[in-house]
């Protein structure tokens, strides 16, 4: 079996995978399948809109009962679960539950084997127990996908940090599995960078979809045109693709050409303050909680 075939095989019978999710505020669609299933990379520079995209992505994969797990890198995501049933995982007490390296495989039941959207907030932790803790995760999302072959995305936010350009270790070299071969498990990923001339170079190549917000160091609008098939300088690359952009707006290209939609903004207000969330419903994951502490 081919690894597309495989790959619409494991996206079968678990939320709408064939569905179109409308990304665009004038319409324009990603396929379901190829984001759950597939690769993506989504890029810009601060302040351009890259979260923004991926919490569109992600909302309206929720609103069809597609679930993910978000490696969320510096504590953005949590929103989410005010408006989804989303379990929010981290090192403080501002989690839903408090997890490290040895819950991953508990984690993994409970993304693939029971469909439940998660958020592994990694902001409270140092260094080393973050790579720690996502390398177990990853490695036991995978496993278990090669086992269940459902469909589930991966998505790993300042992807740079943990699958770099240069220099590899178990982590990497992890990440590069499921890049390449989680499709035919049904276990998709997307990356998403401030700096695409910082990741692995083969990951950005090998992905199916991508989404290219405002850039302007130079390296890394090098890095847009060498996978756009543009040469661009400085702060015009955007404006080369199409005058008078704005910020916040980019190019999308899979095999075909790019095209300019501008991303719809999503559901909710971002804080980047924690403090300033209303008071986590504890009890709606309880079941998780224990689920997870059960040993």
């Amino acid at each position: 079996m081919s690894e597309s075939a495989a790959g619409e095989t494991a996206a079968a019978g678990v939320g709408d995978a064939t569905h179109e999710l409308p990304i665009g505020v004038d319409g324009e669609t990603l396929p379901a399948q190829e984001i759950v299933t597939g690769r993506g990379f989504i890029t810009g520079k601060s302040g351009a809109g890259k979260s923004n995209t991926v919490t569109v992505v992600l909302e309206e994969l929720f609103e069809l009962g597609l679930p993910a797990l978000v490696v969320d890198t510096d504590g953005e995501y949590w929103p989410l679960r005010e408006r989804y049933d989303v379990l929010h995982v981290g090192g403080d007490a501002d989690a839903d539950t408090i997890v490290d390296e040895s819950d991953a495989d508990r984690l993994a039941e409970l993304a693939i084997g029971d469909g439940v959207p998660i958020i592994l907030d990694v902001s409270a932790f140092d260094a080393d127990a973050t790579a720690a803790i996502v390398e177990e995760a990853v490695g036991a999302l995978f496993a278990r996908a090669k086992r269940e072959r459902r469909p589930y995305l991966l998505v790993v936010e300042e992807i740079h940090e943990y699958l770099p350009q240069r220099g590899s270790d178990d982590l990497s070299e992890l990440l590069t599995a499921v890049a390449k071969r989680g499709r035919k498990y049904g276990l998709g990923l997307v990356g998403a960078s401030q700096r695409p001339a910082s990741v692995d170079k083969d990951f950005i190549t090998q992905a199916n979809w991508m989404v290219w917000h405002r850039l302007t160091y130079e390296t890394d609008t090098g890095k847009a045109a060498q996978n756009l098939g543009k040469r661009v300088r400085g702060t015009g690359f955007l404006a080369r693709r199409r005058r008078g952009v704005r910020s916040g707006r980019l190019a999308r290209g899979r095999d075909d050409a790019p095209i300019p939609p501008e991303t719809r903004s999503r559901r909710w207000e971002h804080s980047r303050y924690k403090a300033v969330r209303r008071i986590a419903d504890h009890a709606r994951y309880g079941h998780a909680d224990r689920a997870i502490r059960r040993r």
